[in-house]
């Protein structure tokens, strides 16, 4: 009866952990960025909750079918966080080269505010 509960346990625990990973993966997708916070929060008190319960009643104690049904959801926790991973990648890549070419432009913009008026003056004559 106690492997019953503890199975349970491990059960829940790692179906919530799947379920909070989709929908992190939702929210990313969504850029809801206070949303992605909260569910990383949720997932770390859960996997905690692993944790705490591995220290009473190992993994390893469980029937291997049950075994095998924990290993099929973490895989596929696994895949829903490695795309969460490769979106965040893809965006902070994207935002990376935002920057740099913001950080051209304004270069540019303060060498010319730099400049004297005279050579100011100049510059417009030539392009004219």
């Amino acid at each position: 009866m106690q492997q019953e509960e503890n199975e349970l346990h491990y059960l829940k625990h790692f179906s919530n952990l799947q379920r909070l990973s989709v929908e992190q993966l939702h929210a990313i997708k969504e850029e809801q960025s206070d949303v992605v916070h909260e569910l990383a929060t949720q997932k770390q008190i859960v996997m905690d909750s692993i944790v705490t319960l591995q220290g009473t009643y190992s993994i390893e104690e469980c029937q291997l079918g049950f075994r095998e049904k924990l290993k099929k959801i973490l895989q596929e926790i696994s895949s829903i966080d490695s795309e969460s991973q490769q979106i965040l990648q893809e965006r902070c890549t994207a935002l990376s080269k935002k920057m740099l070419a913001n950080r051209k432009e304004l270069s540019i913009q303060q060498s010319y505010e730099a400049r004297p008026f005279q050579q100011q003056a100049a510059f417009v004559n030539i392009i004219k």
